[in-house]
């Protein structure tokens, strides 16, 4: 989690606390149980203590998931040369043993940005905390509801251009979409995404469907971009 710049690191266990976290330099709020709506309740509470104390920007992370070294810094440097209330990167898609799948281009603050790439700062600091307004049968959704909350705000939001996250991968069909049989530990079974896209659109709010762009590498340039974090 080092960065490039000072900031303070707000991890928030949702009933299943790691007491090793205790010993590491955050701030560890532990919530009383598993709330079992895909973190969105301990974003929440983040995104409230944050604001609480004073921060004037939110970056947010998954526990599976990583920053690059340089990618608050990169957000904030946006941030400022756009006057942006809200700024997104791009990713990197990683097999589980972190070695490097490929670059997903989605998150390009036109069409969506994924949880990992999300940055809220100046205005866009009003809508960080609105995880806990999802509604339950859309948390498997939720950054993309999330998206639709920036946008009816009308927030000024930028894109940095660059991938600074690395995304553990846990979806089969995209490791097919990259021609790959999925490792073990995948999330085969009932696909809760698509039923909650579904679910959306009966209930005439829209269309959430996204199409998956993807940047494939070749071996040399792969294991260039790996070289930033697997030593």
């Amino acid at each position: 989690m080092k960065q490039s710049v000072d900031c303070t690191h707000i991890m928030v266990a949702d009933g299943h606390p790691n007491p090793e976290v205790d010993r590491w330099a955050v701030r560890h709020i532990v919530l009383p149980y598993a709330h079992g709506d895909y973190g969105d309740t301990a974003k929440s509470i983040g995104a409230v203590d944050a604001i609480g104390g004073g921060y004037d920007a939110i970056a947010f992370l998954d526990a599976d998931n990583w920053f690059l070294k340089n990618h608050i810094e990169s957000l904030i440097k946006c941030a400022d040369e756009n006057k942006a209330d809200f700024v997104s990167s791009y990713r990197y898609f990683c097999r589980p043993d972190r070695t490097l799948l490929g670059e997903c281009l989605n998150s390009d603050a036109e069409n969506f940005a994924d949880t990992n790439c999300m940055f809220f700062t100046r205005n866009g600091l009003k809508i960080a905390a609105h995880w806990f307004y999802i509604p339950n049968d859309f948390h498997a959704i939720c950054d993309r509801v999330m998206w639709k909350f920036i946008k009816d705000a009308k927030l000024k939001v930028a894109h940095t251009g660059g991938a600074t996250i690395c995304y553990r991968l846990t979806y089969p069909g995209i490791y097919r979409d990259f021609g790959e049989e999925p490792p073990q530990g995948c999330k085969e079974g009932v696909n809760e995404v698509a039923l909650a896209v579904e679910r959306w659109s009966k209930n005439g709010w829209g269309d959430m469907r996204l199409e998956l762009k993807v940047r494939k590498f070749s071996n040399e340039v792969t294991r260039k971009i790996e070289s930033q974090w697997l030593k």
